[in-house]
């Protein structure tokens, strides 16, 4: 009974592993996650446009951070596909609610039309940074 049961439930969870594949984000152009221009230009990015909610270490504890529900992600414990660089890249420009792995509550905003693909791979290597301890 219990192998039956096992087998049912990862049968359900199937659909979801799929769904969240990392297969479907973007991979980031060549060298940019470690390039120190890349870095620098991100990391301004994020002190203009992320940490009022995210916090100075990504942390989630901005000081917008307790009007939020529900709260900002603290992007230096991410797991899985959420700790994927294309998944930021995604996320940053599509915002919280839309695509995979979305929470229909979120307060992160669409980044698409103010930040350039450009700019929004330097924002991805500034977190990758933060993430690795490089910052």
């Amino acid at each position: 009974m219990g192998r039956t049961l096992a087998a049912a439930a990862l049968a359900a969870l199937a659909p979801f592993t799929i769904a969240c594949s990392d297969e479907s984000f973007p991979a980031p152009p060549e060298d940019v996650l470690t390039s120190e221009e890349a870095v620098r230009a991100g990391e301004d990015l994020y002190r203009r446009n992320c940490s009022l909610c995210h916090g100075p270490s990504g942390h989630g504890d901005g000081p917008q951070a307790k009007s939020l529900n529900p709260s900002p992600a603290d992007l230096r414990n991410l797991r899985g596909p959420r700790a994927d660089p294309g998944y930021w890249f995604f996320r940053i420009k599509e915002g919280g609610k839309e695509g995979p792995l979305a929470r229909d509550r979120s307060a992160m905003p669409a980044f698409g039309e103010h930040l350039s693909e450009e700019q929004t791979w330097q924002l991805v290597a500034f977190l990758n940074a933060l993430v690795e301890g490089r910052r």
